[in-house]
């Protein structure tokens, strides 16, 4: 019966779904550990700006008529240390690490000029480097800062998974894509990527699920919200 090909096929894709959870979770937390701070292509910009959020600066600040951003002097200090680091040739050793995760965080702010970028990008990872220097009590900008990429992997995770579930066409290929050793390092870094490609997935597949459904479907306001926040 049609019921039971529906439901077959919802079983399918919720299992697809939940395999996809489980390989990028391990995948992405390999490589946030494993990478480098600010080895990433432009992690040092995108630290800045994910920094000056999760400090509770959402939009840039201006200093003789430059726009920019505060960062704490630790996260500073660990964005010029590693901010010339490019494409993490200079692996981590146990030492360093040990080191970054001892340093104290400091009160005394610094401010970096950079170009602004739309705060909207970073909200993911900036909120967890907000929830781990405020509710958690971190006190050092290294552990803030893999707070940080595991929020975009954790964005990357439930809106893929989310456009697996709802998509009625190529789920294998869209599984496959998310999947690629790239996707999976950029939405485990600190940039505006991760927001792009979850916001391309979930709008691809709320607009195939809306074009194949038959002339019966009445739209939900779910799909309205779908759309619009994709």
């Amino acid at each position: 019966s049609s019921e039971n090909t529906s439901a077959k096929i919802n079983s399918k894709a919720a299992s697809l779904a939940n395999k996809f959870a489980v390989l990028a979770l391990i995948f992405g937390i390999v490589i946030i550990f494993i990478t480098p701070p600010m080895s990433c292509p432009d992690d040092d910009d995108h630290f800045t700006n994910v920094m000056r959020i999760a400090n509770g600066d959402f939009l840039p600040s201006v200093e003789n008529g430059q726009a920019g951003s505060y960062l704490t002097e630790d996260q500073y200090n660990l964005h010029i240390r590693f901010s010339s680091n490019v494409f993490g040739y200079n692996l981590l050793d146990y030492a360093t690490v040990k080191e970054l995760l001892s340093t104290e965080r400091s009160e005394t702010k610094i401010f970096v000029p950079m170009e602004p970028i739309n705060p909207l990008s970073y909200n993911a990872a900036a909120l967890g480097g907000w929830i781990g220097a405020n509710i958690l009590g971190i006190e050092n900008a290294y552990s803030i800062y893999l707070l940080a990429r595991i929020s975009n992997l954790i964005l990357f995770i439930f809106a893929v998974k989310k456009a697996l579930e709802i998509t009625p066409i190529f789920k294998n290929t869209m599984f496959l894509i998310a999947l690629m050793p790239m996707t999976v390092y950029q939405c485990s870094s600190l940039s505006y990527d991760t927001t792009i490609i979850c916001g391309s997935l979930l709008l691809f597949a709320y607009i195939a699920k809306l074009v194949s459904a038959d002339s019966s479907y009445k739209i939900k306001n779910s799909d309205i919200v779908g759309v619009a926040v994709a």
